[in-house]
Parts: structure tokens; C-alpha cells; sequence
């Protein structure tokens, strides 16, 4: 067969298209989120979260509770990422019993933070932090390193 000519043909259908259920369905749903969004916007007051967490915790002198508290209502308030809130509540005592629990000849001295806390198990969660850093980047691990720099950052915020 040899073709030597070839016809265009229209590429747009002559009878409309019918709507159908699925796109229904989906602009009747980004409509329900943006409602959602708009009204969740407009409760939501998060100006002055940084200043009333500064005034009643002390991020260089408290526990790991605390610190869970504070990273919970920084998430809330949509002011903190869910990666961030995670690494800020990642448990070290739980990680370090389990290991020592899991992995025979394990000292029962053994733990995963880099700094020490107090008698009241209170650290300075800032130098923590950028011993976790300095970790991470002595590893090679850039990424660690910059996630952990950017808790530091939140926990400066903190402290003013």
C-alpha cells in the first residue's frame, strides 16, 4: 500500500460533551475543601503562638514533654511542618531502651542523645539539636544535617 496523501480530519467532536459524574463529583468536592479551608483560615488566630510559647517554656532548660507540647501546638497552628513536628517528637529514650533491649552486649549506659540532661531530665533542646547537626553532616548525611538545622532554627525562634 502507498499512501502519498493523508486528510486532516478535525480533532474537536461535533456534539458536546456530556458532563460527567466524575467531574462532578470533583468540583463539587475542591469547593467542599476550599469552604473548609476558608472558614479554618479564618478561626484560626496563630499570631501570636511564637510569643506565648516563649513566655511559658524555656527551650535551652526543659523535658522532652515540654518539648512535645510545644512542637503539638506549633503543628496545630499550622506554623511547623509534620516532618518538623516528628523530628522535634521523635522519642530517644524509647529508641535507646529498645536497642538495648533488642541488641545483645548493649550498655545499659547507652543512649541516643547527644547532650546531657539534668537531674529534673531537662536539656538544652537547642544544643541537642545542633549536636544532632554536627552528627549528621561528621556522617555525611546532608539532608539530616539540614533538617535538624532547621529545628534549631524553630527552637531559636523560641527562645527569642
Amino acid at each position: 500500500m502507498n499512501i502519498k496523501q493523508t486528510i486532516k480530519a478535525p480533532v474537536h467532536s461535533l456534539y458536546p460533551k456530556p458532563e460527567t459524574a466524575q467531574t462532578k463529583i470533583s468540583h463539587e468536592f475542591t469547593k467542599e475543601i476550599d469552604k473548609v479551608a476558608n472558614e479554618f483560615g479564618t478561626n484560626k488566630d496563630t499570631s501570636n503562638i511564637w510569643m506565648s510559647l516563649s513566655e511559658k517554656y524555656d527551650v535551652t532548660n526543659m523535658t522532652f514533654d515540654q518539648l512535645k507540647e510545644i512542637s503539638t501546638a506549633l503543628h496545630e497552628a499550622d506554623e511547623i511542618s509534620l516532618f518538623e513536628h516528628a523530628m522535634l517528637t521523635f522519642d530517644f529514650d524509647r529508641a535507646s531502651n529498645s536497642i538495648k533491649q533488642d541488641i545483645p552486649n548493649v550498655p545499659q549506659t547507652f543512649t541516643m542523645y547527644a547532650t546531657e540532661a539534668n537531674e529534673f531530665n531537662e536539656r538544652n533542646w537547642i544544643d541537642e539539636f545542633q549536636e544532632r547537626a554536627n552528627r549528621a553532616s561528621k556522617h555525611g548525611n546532608l539532608i539530616g544535617h539540614q533538617s535538624h538545622l532547621n529545628v534549631v532554627s524553630i527552637l531559636q525562634k523560641l527562645a527569642g
